[in-house]
């Protein structure tokens, strides 16, 4: 029996990508999209045969020929896959159109000139098994449903059952059923008429029943919602994240984002149950962002009712807390601190390991992580040396680690901007490394971690002020779904490294 097609492409194409790329940092995460993408490019290739009769044609641009030049499902298609494995969408984009000449390439070799469309037919399940779970959108967009639709019910492509046509009973039943409920409505009504209600006395020492709404979901939240933006030149933003607890908080800062900078501003928002559902003063964040734009290099850390912003320029950081408190007297907007680095880093500990304390076996990764992020690992300059301090906050990382199931997490360095980038990048993977090992040693099966380092890329605080460049140098911890192999950003304060 033939090879799945799936897997032939992991065979044959994924080495020859991922050999191909200078950042061999970014192999497992490359990847593991490729090994999504690959179902989803198969479909269409079953769907649509013709688009790969002329193969040699798709070297160039590939990505916009073999998905019909459907500007809307490619950019969901990128967006889908930048989100959920933590790729910037330039870098997802460049993948697909390498991963497409060498999968018609394998294909034709595998199953033979004209032949593959018959081959693909043969594994439909098989690719359909592989389509990931959190791209059920994209069936509908990429026209799909026809192709993918039979083999819906048990694989991960979800599709609404056909409604079953009711009988003659299924038909009059529901009258019945109203006519009785009606009856029984006039007899308790008139039941009632011949009750006297006694009054209950209330009294100082009873306390008043407690109205269901006081008893929010959002108490069970174990963080508050939060966003921070750094401001660039005109619509450029140099660094945005964001952690929320629903989907319509997540969308209203979406749209007040792309209100002010326009809607191809990027952004990592993560949307986490352990996080608050609702944002004090967020109905004035447009105006809010407005005055963060018109400062260059302005960051604005938005943390519940908390408001801190920094500029390089001490007048125009206190006129933007003048600007916010007008619009937004609720919130308690102040001027970034000065620098206190022990202060941060001992503060940063006792929460992480307040965090940490509150878990036990029940926890989610996500939550390990959320913990994890919470310290700040204060590198000496130049050294991979971890400090002391932190080895204990790492102990009980790695119990819990231990003791929950498939915890598998991304251990990611970072630096601020300053010096050789080439020089930072491998300094920030020894120090990711450093974290890795140690918690090896307390016990951590090797294979749940991998240890990665970026350097200055992706900032989440400006390069220019001391606080923001003390942000940015930090250690991050990522978890990665055991199932599909995506990776979830689980931010805390952002653990933070000195160069």
């Amino acid at each position: 029996m033939s090879i799945n097609p799936v897997e032939l492409l992991k065979e044959k194409v994924t080495p020859a990508i991922i050999s191909q790329q200078q950042l061999a940092i970014d192999a497992d995460k490359k990847a593991s999209l490729l090994a999504q993408f690959y179902p989803i490019l198969l479909s269409i290739f079953h769907k649509f045969p013709e688009r790969i009769q002329s193969g040699t044609n798709l070297e160039n641009n590939g990505l916009n020929t073999v998905f019909g030049n459907q500007a809307s499902a490619i950019r969901q298609l990128v967006e889908g896959f930048s989100a959920h494995h933590s790729l910037p969408e330039n870098t997802v984009t460049s993948l697909f159109d390498q991963a497409i000449p060498l999968s018609v390439k394998a294909l034709k070799d595998e199953a033979g000139e004209g032949k593959i469309g018959a081959y693909l037919a043969t594994h439909i399940k098989d690719i359909a098994t592989s389509f990931p779970a959190w791209g059920a959108g994209l069936v509908s967009a990429l026209g799909l449903s026809s192709a993918l639709g039979a083999q819906a019910s048990s694989q991960h492509i979800y599709s609404k059952e056909p409604e079953k046509k009711a009988g003659f009973f299924g038909k009059i039943l529901p009258i019945i059923a109203l006519i009785i409920l009606a009856l029984l409505v006039i007899f308790f009504w008139k039941s009632c008429q011949h009750k006297v209600e006694t009054p209950v006395p209330k009294s100082a020492d009873t306390p008043a029943p407690q109205a269901a709404s006081d008893v929010s979901s959002e108490q069970k939240n174990t963080a508050q919602a939060e966003l921070n933006l750094v401001s660039g030149t005109g619509n450029h933003v140099q660094a945005c994240h964001a952690n929320l607890g629903n989907q319509t908080l997540t969308e209203s800062v979406k749209v007040a984002l792309s209100k002010v900078f326009g809607t191809n501003v990027k952004c990592d928002v993560t949307t986490d149950q352990g996080y608050a559902t609702s944002l004090p003063g967020a109905e004035k964040i447009s105006e809010i962002l407005e005055y963060i734009k018109a400062v260059p290099n302005a960051s604005i850390d938005w943390k519940g009712n908390q408001v801190t912003v920094n500029a390089p320029d001490a007048k125009a950081a206190a006129e933007l807390v003048t600007k916010i408190k007008a619009v937004a007297p609720d919130l308690e907007v102040s001027t970034a601190a000065p620098l206190n680095e022990d202060q941060s880093v001992s503060n940063s500990i006792d929460q992480s390991k307040q965090a940490l304390s509150s878990l036990g076996a029940n926890a989610r990764p996500e939550d390990i992580a959320h913990a994890l992020n919470l310290q700040i690992i204060n590198f000496p300059t130049a050294s991979k040396v971890l400090p002391q301090k932190n080895k204990e906050i790492l102990d009980e990382a790695a119990k819990l680690i231990k003791s929950v199931p498939n915890v598998k997490l991304i251990v990611e360095g970072y630096t601020d901007s300053t010096g050789n980038p080439e020089a930072n990048k491998a300094l920030s993977k020894r120090r990711a490394q450093s974290v890795l090992d140690y918690l090896v040693e307390q016990g951590v099966n090797r294979d749940q971690l991998t240890a990665v380092g970026y350097g200055a890329e992706n900032p989440i605080a400006d390069n220019v002020t001391e606080q923001g460049k003390f942000r940015n140098r930090r250690i991050e911890f990522k978890v990665v779904n055991t199932a599909n192999g995506a990776t979830t950003v689980v931010d805390g304060q952002h653990n933070v490294t000195t160069q």
